[in-house]
């Protein structure tokens, strides 16, 4: 039973590893790295450590709706909960078709027993709250931006992209 667990996580790192290797590659005949890495250079320091700041907090703000989401209906410990959001995150970066949500129950469940149906509603819950936020940033924004631009395509293309 270990030796076949052992096989199935190695397979595992090497389709992950060969996978990373692709994107390297394909990543590197695509785009213009140089000429992106002195793009980051032109920024400036003060800019750059706000930016990652507060996107830090938006990330631990997050996780911390997550937990007490999934903490409100079971036993879950706030650390396993919160790994489940982190690990799930970092899976939804590196692979297509938001696996990482998946893998946020498949997770819960090995580490806490918890239910199936309460982590898929508490990821249902949690796309919701991201839903509103996204639309109460548009309501704010979407003034400004038709005024200053004066074109609906140009706004559309801004806020198309995340789709």
């Amino acid at each position: 039973m270990k030796s076949n667990k052992k096989k199935i996580n190695l397979i595992v790192s090497v389709i992950g590893l060969l996978l990373s290797i692709f994107s390297i590659c394909k990543i590197s005949n695509d785009y213009d790295i140089r000429g992106q890495i002195s793009q980051i250079l032109e920024i400036n320091l003060d800019t750059l450590i706000f930016a990652l700041l507060l996107s830090a907090s938006s990330f631990l703000l997050r996780g911390l709706r997550y937990v007490l989401l999934v903490l409100s209906n079971s036993q879950c410990s706030i650390v396993d909960a919160f790994k489940s959001y982190i690990y799930g995150n970092c899976i939804n970066t590196l692979m297509p078709f938001r696996i990482g949500d998946v893998y946020k129950c498949i997770y819960l469940k090995a580490r806490d027993s918890v239910s199936f149906p309460l982590v898929i509603s508490s990821i249902f819950i949690d796309k919701l709250f991201d839903l509103f936020i996204f639309i109460g940033v548009l309501i704010i924004v979407a003034p400004r931006i038709l005024l200053e631009n004066k074109s609906v395509e140009k706004f559309l293309y801004i806020f198309s992209y995340p789709f």
